[in-house]
This record gives C-alpha cells, sequence and structure tokens, in this order.
C-alpha cells in the first residue's frame, strides 16, 4: 500500500494544521508484519495536542508537541536514580 498524502489534525477541533505527501521510508516490518511508513514533519513547529490522519489508513494516537514534553519523564527518572543511589526511599 502506498501513501499519496497524510495530515496533522488538531486533536480538539479536528483542523488540518500540516499537510504532505512526503514518506521518508516504507518497511515490511518482520516483528510486526506491517508496513512501517516514516513521515518527516520536522518543519512543523506548532505546540499543541495532534494525530496523523492517512486516508485509506486510519490515524495516529494523539500525541504532544512542546517544549516541556519531556519534563515528567525527566523528573520520574530522576527521582528513580536519586532513591537508587542514596539507599533511602
Amino acid at each position: 500500500m502506498s501513501i499519496n498524502s497524510w495530515t496533522i489534525k488538531n486533536s480538539s477541533n479536528h483542523n488540518v494544521v500540516y499537510q504532505s505527501n512526503t514518506v521518508s521510508s516504507a518497511i515490511d516490518d518482520e516483528a510486526t508484519g506491517e508496513f512501517v511508513y516514516t513521515l518527516p514533519f520536522s518543519d512543523f513547529t506548532e505546540t499543541g495536542n495532534f494525530y496523523i490522519e492517512v486516508e485509506g489508513i486510519g490515524r495516529s494516537y494523539d500525541f504532544e508537541i512542546s517544549k516541556t514534553v519531556y519534563n515528567d519523564v525527566f523528573e520520574i527518572i530522576m527521582k528513580g536514580l536519586y532513591f537508587q543511589r542514596s539507599g533511602r526511599e
């Protein structure tokens, strides 16, 4: 199956915020038995919650783009490392 075009849509109002027909790669993934596509959108800089929709295939899960998207993960990892090293709980 080939992808002719795909869009990024805002999760809250479902408006199209980015559209492209570029596909970087498509591989037949042995682990999943599915075709896996790489859709480049590094030039998309808007922040918020979005999903990718590909006509005839479906949509992705919602994802967030922000400067602080990894802050919670960083905090959790640092706390885990601290307690592991300090011997305290």
